[in-house]
Parts: C-alpha cells; sequence; structure tokens
C-alpha cells in the first residue's frame, strides 16, 4: 500500500516503480472498475519464474480491504505469491475511504501497524533533513545545504514546493526563499488541496488539534472529542477522530519529532484556524 498527497508527487509513483524495475518486470494492472473478481484472476495469470514482477492496480480502480483479502489469498495458495509484488496506491481521499472501514486490529497504538499481515505500508511523506541534505547537494544548491531547517520550516519538506524552490530563477538563498514565501502565502488553497486538506471534513478535525498547541497522543482523542464539544465545536467521535490521526500520520501532515508527534510545519502555517 503505497499512500501520499500531490505534494509527496504521489502521481509519480508508476513511473517510479518501472524505473527501479529491472529489465521487463513491471506489470501494471489493467483499469477493473469495481471488479475484485478481475483482479484476482488477473494476478493468478501472471507466472513468473524466478524473477519477481511487481504489479501496480489502476489508480482508477475503487479498491477496498477486500480486493486486498483477494489477492493476498490468491498470493498465499499459490508458488507465484513467491515471485508477485502487488502495489495498491492510495491518495489522501482513497486512503480515508480505506481508513474508515478498516478494523481496530490494523490500527495499533501510536498510528503503526506493526504485525499487520495482511500488507504493507509505503507513505510518500516530506523528506527529512538527510535526505534533503542531499537532494541540495545533487542539485547544486549549496547555499541551501547549509540552511536545511530553514528550508525544512518554509516547505514542510514537501517535494512538491522544494521543485519549485530548486527551478527559480532566483540566485540566491534569501531571494529563492522569499519568492517561494510569497506563492505559498498567495496559493494556501491550492496548497491544502495539494497536501491532502482540500475536504472541508478534514480540516475540521484537525484545525482544533493545530490549535490545541501541544504535542499530540492518540490515547488522549476521547479527551480531545469532549473538549470539543465542551467549546461548542463541530463534534466528532474518538474514533473518527483517531483514524483521522492516523490518516494524517501516515501521509506526513503530522510527524514524529524527538518522541513528540506535531504538525508538519508547513501544514502548521496554512491549516485554517478552527473557528472559520
Amino acid at each position: 500500500m503505497i499512500c501520499g498527497t500531490p505534494a509527496a508527487n504521489i502521481a509519480k509513483v508508476p513511473k517510479f516503480l518501472e524505473y527501479r524495475t529491472e529489465d521487463n518486470r513491471w506489470r501494471p494492472l489493467e483499469h477493473r472498475g469495481d471488479s475484485n473478481a478481475a483482479l484476482v484472476r488477473d494476478v493468478n495469470r501472471l507466472r513468473p519464474e524466478r524473477d519477481t514482477y511487481v504489479c501496480l492496480v489502476d489508480e482508477h480502480d475503487v479498491w477496498t480491504k477486500l480486493w486486498i483479502e483477494g489477492v493476498a489469498d490468491a498470493l498465499r495458495t499459490t508458488q507465484r505469491g513467491r515471485n508477485l509484488r502487488v502495489v495498491f496506491r492510495a491518495d489522501p481521499d482513497h486512503l480515508w475511504r480505506f481508513m474508515e472501514d478498516l478494523p481496530d486490529e490494523y490500527l495499533p497504538d501510536r498510528y503503526r501497524l506493526d504485525g499487520n499481515e495482511l500488507f504493507d505500508w509505503m507513505p510518500a511523506q516530506p523528506w527529512n533533513a538527510a535526505f534533503l541534505r542531499r537532494w541540495c547537494s545533487d542539485q547544486g544548491l549549496h547555499e541551501a545545504s547549509s540552511k536545511i531547517e530553514d528550508l525544512l520550516e518554509l516547505t514542510g519538506g514537501w517535494p512538491l514546493l522544494l521543485e519549485r524552490y530548486a527551478e527559480s530563477e532566483e540566485k540566491t538563498w534569501r531571494g529563492r526563499a522569499s519568492e517561494l514565501d510569497r506563492y505559498i502565502k498567495e496559493h494556501v488553497d491550492d496548497l491544502l488541496a495539494a497536501v491532502g486538506l482540500g475536504d472541508l471534513a478534514a480540516r475540521r478535525d484537525l484545525a482544533p488539534l493545530r490549535a490545541w498547541g501541544e504535542p499530540l497522543n492518540a490515547d488522549d482523542v476521547g479527551t480531545y472529542a469532549a473538549i470539543w464539544e465542551e467549546e461548542g465545536r463541530t463534534p466528532v467521535t474518538a474514533d473518527v477522530l483517531r483514524r483521522r490521526l492516523y490518516w494524517a500520520t501516515q501521509l506526513g501532515l503530522l510527524q514524529d519529532v524527538d518522541g513528540s508527534t506535531v504538525f508538519n510545519p508547513l501544514v502548521a502555517r496554512i491549516l485554517p484556524d478552527a473557528t472559520q
């Protein structure tokens, strides 16, 4: 399961997988609409002998947990399962629909899926400092290499904005940073959609948590929900809020900093106030 946002370049996943897959081992699967059985039949027709095939389910297929279970069963009951890797891709909306019905055993504490035998998560998230430093070096952005923390604060580490920074015709760090800061302020709605917050329900659920101003804890979702209700905010159940926290963590809207769960710096700046 590869999940991510437009800001994390989730649309580039097919080209990335094809590029990283050696020889002729890339097998994009045809669009099957809502037919889980058709997908399983397609997987069963693939018969790799020694090489490992990587198969990508079409992005327009409205797949569910049942689809993943069907494919997993097909791979477990045949020898070909050793040489097939089936990839499901989820944008923010699809990920939320998937997670709304995901049983609790797939949502352990601290938003991790340790012990999940059905599928592996591979989230496309903002870049961290180490990767960003190497990327700046590869791009010849030497001045930015010495200002990694400032660049992360400005962009949140999102590839969409970092690529825009690299493409700027400004010659200095200050010039590029000022230009990008203006762009962010002028395109807040576009950037909210790009990080997965185009949906008003997602903003409604997360904005009060940003206003909370403290590290978040999944164990406290019941307390958060009760406080929002006491303050007259739009009510949200503890279960929905817990799932929303996990959804946001997988997408990189929330991140771990020294053991604390906090908002990504860009998201913290552009997420509207809870009262709006």
